[in-house]
C-alpha cells in the first residue's frame, strides 16, 4: 500500500504517530489515541530514550488497553465516504471537511469533533453544576420543613398535653364543686327537716299548754292555797321556757341593718336612725349620685357574700311594698330598676291584701293571705337560699328562692305610697 496516494484524513487514521507506519496489531486507548502495540509497549519500557531529553523519569502514564476499532463505516461520512471530523452547530450532526466545503452544511458554524466535545462537555457540565445546586437547595428546603413539621407536631402535643390536664382540672373541680354543693344541700334540708319537727313539735306542746292553762286557771279559782298556786305556776313556766329552748326558731340573733341614703330615691322620707322610711310626694332634693335609684326604693347599707343571715321588716297595714335582696349593679333608672323586675333582684310583694314574688319579672301570687306585717328575711349565701317568713302565730314560710348567687347581695326595699318600718 502507497502511503502517498492515501489522502491525509485517511493518513491521520490509518498511520501510527509513533513509527510514522501503518498500523500492526493496532490498540486504541481509553482517551480514543490508536498505536502500534509495539510502539505503546517499547514506549513504556522507554526502549527510545533517545528521543527524550535528559531528565528524571516520571511515572508512565497508566492507559487501559481495548481492542482495535476495525469497523470504520460509522464514522465515515455517507455521502464522501470521510472521516466525520466535524460538527456542525445548526444542524446538530456530524460532518466531514467535504461536507462543510461543498455540502449541506456550507456556510454553517461549524467546529472540529474535540473542540466540539469539549464545549458540550463545559456545557454538560454546567447543567450539572446547575442540578447539584438546586438538588442543594432542594436538600435544604426539606431538611427544613422536615425540621419544621417536628417542630409544628412538638407543639401540637404539648399543646394536647395541656389541653388534657386543664380539662383534668376541671373535672375535678367540677366533681369537687358537684359534692360541695351536695353535701350543702343535704345538711340545708336536713336542718329544714329539723324545723318542721321542731314546729310539729310546738304544736304539740301548745296543745299541752292550753290544757295545763286550763287547769291552772280552774285552781286559780278554787279554794287551794296560795303557796299550790305559786308551785303550779312556777312549774308551767319552767315548761314554756323548756319548749322556747328546745324549739330554737330565733336560732341567732338578727342581723342590724340601715338603708343607705346615697341609694334611697327623692320619694322616700328616711328617720333619723335609718331604719323607718315612707313615701312622700315632697321631692327631698337629695343630692345626685351615681347609685340614687330614680323610683321609690333604696338598699340596705350592708352587703352580704358568705354565711347566713336574716333581718325583719315591719310594714304598715295599708299601702304596698316589695322587700327582698339585689345584686348591686342594679339598674338604677327606667323599668329594669325596679325589685323583682331583673335577674339581679328578688322580692316579696304585698299588694291589696295579697301576697306575691317575683323575679326577672315573672311573678308568682301565692294563696296564703296576710295575717301580720312582721316579715323576717332569712339568707344562706352558700347554699343559694333566700326565705321570706310571715312572723304570725305559728310562723309561715311563705316562699323560698333557690339560685347560685353570683355577686354579693343587699337588702332592698321599695314603698308604694304607704308607710313602712324596717
Amino acid at each position: 500500500l502507497n502511503l502517498l496516494v492515501l489522502q491525509p484524513c485517511m493518513q491521520r487514521e490509518l498511520i501510527c504517530p509513533l513509527c510514522w507506519n501503518i498500523y500492526t496489531d493496532p490498540v486504541t486507548l481509553p482517551c480514543g489515541h490508536n498505536f502500534c502495540r509495539s510502539c505503546i509497549l517499547n514506549l513504556r519500557l522507554h526502549n527510545i530514550v533517545e528521543i527524550c531529553l535528559p531528565s528524571s523519569p516520571s511515572d508512565p502514564t497508566q492507559h487501559s488497553l481495548i481492542a482495535p476499532t476495525h469497523d470504520f463505516a460509522g464514522r465515515l461520512c455517507p455521502v464522501h465516504h470521510q472521516i466525520l471530523e466535524y460538527y456542525c452547530w445548526e444542524d446538530l450532526a456530524f460532518m466531514c471537511e467535504s461536507c462543510s466545503l461543498s455540502g449541506g452544511h456550507r456556510g454553517h458554524r461549524v467546529q472540529w469533533l474535540d473542540e466540539a466535545s469539549e464545549a458540550k462537555k463545559g456545557k454538560l457540565t454546567e447543567i450539572i453544576d446547575r442540578l447539584i445546586s438546586e438538588k442543594q437547595k432542594t436538600h435544604t428546603k426539606i431538611h427544613n420543613l422536615d425540621e419544621r413539621r417536628k417542630q409544628v407536631e412538638q407543639r401540637a402535643e404539648s399543646e394536647r398535653q395541656q389541653m388534657t390536664e386543664l380539662f383534668r382540672e376541671i373535672r375535678q373541680q367540677l366533681d369537687a364543686l358537684e359534692e360541695k354543693i351536695m353535701r350543702e344541700m343535704y345538711q340545708q334540708k336536713k336542718k329544714d327537716l329539723q324545723i318542721f319537727s321542731h314546729i310539729d313539735e310546738l304544736q304539740k306542746e301548745k296543745g299541752l299548754l292550753e290544757i295545763k292553762i286550763e287547769q291552772y286557771g280552774r285552781l286559780f279559782v278554787s279554794d287551794m292555797g296560795k303557796w299550790l298556786i305559786s308551785g303550779k305556776l312556777s312549774a308551767a313556766i319552767a315548761d314554756v321556757t323548756n319548749v322556747i329552748d328546745k324549739v330554737g326558731i330565733y336560732g341567732r340573733e338578727a342581723t342590724g341593718l340601715s338603708l343607705d341614703t346615697d341609694t334611697a330615691s327623692n320619694n322616700l322620707a328616711l328617720s333619723h336612725n335609718r331604719k323607718s322610711v315612707s313615701h312622700t310626694d315632697t321631692r327631698q332634693n337629695l343630692p345626685q349620685t351615681p347609685g340614687r335609684f330614680q323610683e321609690a326604693q333604696a338598699l340596705g347599707t350592708r352587703s352580704f357574700s358568705s354565711g347566713k343571715h336574716y333581718w325583719e321588716v315591719e310594714g304598715s297595714e295599708t299601702g304596698g311594698w316589695r322587700i327582698g335582696v339585689a345584686y348591686p349593679s342594679i339598674d338604677r333608672e327606667g323599668d329594669q330598676s325596679y325589685i323583682g323586675f331583673n335577674n339581679k333582684s328578688w322580692a316579696l310583694c304585698k299588694f291589696y291584701n295579697n301576697y306575691s314574688v317575683i323575679h326577672n319579672g315573672e311573678r308568682k301570687g301565692l294563696a296564703m293571705p296576710p295575717s301580720c306585717q312582721r316579715i323576717r328575711i332569712f339568707l344562706n349565701y352558700e347554699a343559694g337560699c333566700l326565705s321570706f317568713y310571715e312572723l304570725s302565730y305559728p310562723i309561715r314560710c311563705l316562699h323560698t328562692f333557690t339560685v347560685p348567687f353570683s355577686e354579693p347581695l343587699q337588702p332592698v326595699i321599695i314603698c308604694i305610697y304607704f308607710q313602712a318600718n324596717g
